[in-house]
Formats: structure tokens, sequence, C-alpha cells
């Protein structure tokens, strides 16, 4: 017979004499943008197919990443199952580090999106059901949840000229991280991030931008860390006693630092607008 008929076999064997644990595969969520998070992947041996359910958001597309590099068939149902899959046993190949499987745009929840069967924590996008799939079909270990929690900018105050403004950031799984604030008067066209890091953060380069950069301390405090327990913090804007400020609109958001990234940039937030 031929050897291809004993491979699953063979598989199973390795499986029972190493345990398990030696062949496994990690599916986890990374912040990417405002609107998309990336789905990462570890494993020990080849992947050719991954499904997971996804709650909290409804997908709106998939693109980039390991799985469109082995040209898998990828595809999101309106209850958000999540599917990517190879019909040419093309795979993924092992890796030790976390890779991108996939990069997922969101959309609010729709009714049709089942709450995540877990009991996963409010306000938070979930993948739960894991199912990780070798060439032979068969399932190879893995995580059966995982969860990441939105990156908020909100106001803490009526903005008026003359007011305090307290500008309330949030990005719990970034816990820790270091953080800067910036004003823009548009968050178009963005900043496009450097290397490989193929994202936009919604910050423009400029004369505000350069003005709240600069004036940190004066009356912008806008640059320090982020709190370990929830991962949030407070910048904030002294707006200068002018009356013919009324009216003027600009925008804020920020980003945190992280040393896994090409960029050096993790998480950001969207534009919030801001009208005095």
């Amino acid at each position: 017979m031929r050897m291809s008929f004993y491979l699953p076999l063979l598989l199973v064997a390795v499986l029972s004499i190493t345990g398990q644990s030696q062949v496994s595969a990690t599916i986890t969520l990374a912040h990417s943008t405002p609107d998309t998070v990336d789905v990462m992947m570890t494993n020990t041996i080849p992947v050719a197919g991954v499904q997971f359910n996804l709650s909290g958001a409804s997908v709106s597309g998939l693109s980039g990443g390991s799985s469109a590099a082995a040209n898998w068939f990828v595809q999101s149902g309106p209850t958000g199952v999540v599917l990517m899959v190879s019909f040419s046993a093309t795979t993924v190949p092992a890796s030790a580090t976390e890779t991108l499987l996939a990069r997922l745009s969101l959309a609010p929840p729709t009714a049709s999106i089942p709450p995540c069967p877990l009991g996963c924590p409010p306000n938070q996008v979930c993948i739960s059901g894991i199912v990780v799939s070798s060439v032979q079909g068969l399932s190879i270990p893995s995580n059966s949840i995982d969860c990441i929690m939105p990156t908020t900018i909100t106001l803490g105050a009526v903005p008026a000229p003359g007011a305090v403004l307290p500008i309330m950031l949030s990005s719990p799984d970034d816990a820790g991280a270091f953080y800067v604030c910036g004003l823009t008067l548009s968050p178009y066209p963005g900043t496009p991030l450097p290397g490989s890091d193929n994202r936009i953060v919604p910050i423009t380069n400029d004369w505000l931008l350069a003005a709240s950069l600069n004036a940190t301390g004066a009356f912008f405090g806008n640059i320090g860390y982020l709190s370990l327990g929830m991962g949030d913090a407070t910048a904030t804007l002294i707006i200068p006693p002018i009356p013919s400020l009324a009216g003027f609109s600009f925008f804020a958001a920020f980003v945190t630092t992280s040393p896994n990234s090409s960029s050096g940039i993790g998480s950001f937030s969207a534009a919030k607008l801001i009208t005095l």
C-alpha cells in the first residue's frame, strides 16, 4: 500500500508515545487597528485548516497572513463561524513564534451572532470552538478560547474654551505599556507605520500634532504608562480660555508601544472628535 495510507496512523502513534502537548497549536487574537484584529498562530507541526466561532463582533472581511500565502479558502458566516482551509493540501509551516494567520475586519455584531458559549467576558471580541487540522485531516490539540478587549478613547468632561478636559484612554490588553496621545486636525490620510507594519494610525502629521507632542506637560499631559491592572490612563488637555475657540473641532487618538511589533507600535485607538 502507499505510504500515505499509514501517515494518519503514524501521527496517532507519535501522539500516543510523545504526548499530545508536544504536538499542538495556539490561536490567539491581537490588536491591529480599531476596526480589525489579527488572528495569530503558533504551531509545532504544519497546519492545513482552522475553524472558530467569533462573538462580540461580525466579520466584514478576511485578508493577508499565512493563510493567504498558502492559498487557503477563507470564509465567514452570518453566525460568526470563520473557516480557513486548504483544498489542495497546502499548509502553514510550523512556527515556534506567533505568526499572522489572517486579519479580520470587524463590524458591530448582528442579531444572528450568538453569544460566546463559554461565558466570555462582556464587551470583548472572542473566538471559541477552535478547531485546528493537520494535512491528514486529524485534529491538532489547541486552546479553546481567546478574547481581546477593544482599545477606546472617551472624554471625561464637556470640551469648552478654558476647560480642563480629561481624555480617558483604555487598552486592557496593553496594561503597563507606554502610551502617547496626540491631537490632529484630521485622522485622514493618517500616518503609515514603517517597515513591514502596514497599518495606518488615524493621526495626520499636521501643526496641531506637532504642537500637542511638543507641549507635553504645558497644556497637554499626553504621555505615560497605562495602569498595570486595567490598562487605562488619563491624558489631560488644558484648553486655552479664548472665546473665539468655540466651535473649533479637532481629533485625539493614542498609541501604545510594543517590542513585539516591527514598527514598535502596539495598539492604537480610533480618532475621537472633539468640538469646543
